[in-house]
């Protein structure tokens, strides 16, 4: 006699739904009556992976778009109310950037660069060494 867990394993490599709900009924003493036991799986509809005809296919068709001549008017109506103030305009309190001499570890050239741009590094390339 075969294990319940052979009957579900076998009917799970079937396909065989009759074999996994007599094995299941076996093994826990539930009955699957909700399950149909006569649909055979092959019949489901599985959408195809790839699209398999030949040749060139479009979904939607192709058309010109045309459009009519522009309607917009500007009349100068709109926003006649609203005047921009007149203000000072604010001083520029930010200092100049640092720069240092800095010289490429490829090609040995000396440049000088922002100090911003080399916090943590210990190497620096040029642009020309970057984009080679």
């Amino acid at each position: 006699m075969t294990s319940p867990l052979d009957k579900i394993r076998s009917g799970i490599l079937s396909n065989d739904m009759k074999l996994v709900s007599e094995g299941f009924e076996n093994l826990t003493g539930e009955s699957l009556s909700g399950v149909d036991q006569t649909q055979d799986p092959k019949d489901d509809f599985i959408a195809p992976a790839k699209n398999k005809s030949k040749g060139k296919t479009r979904i939607a068709r192709s058309e010109p778009i045309s459009a009519g001549a522009n309607q917009f008017t500007d009349d100068s109506d709109e926003s006649k109310d609203i005047v921009t103030p007149e203000i000072e305009l604010t001083e520029r309190n930010r200092p100049r950037a640092s720069l240092i001499d800095i010289q490429c570890h490829i090609c040995n050239k000396t440049e000088r660069i922002p100090e911003s741009l080399m916090q943590g590094r210990e190497f620096y390339r040029c642009d020309r060494c970057s984009s080679r």
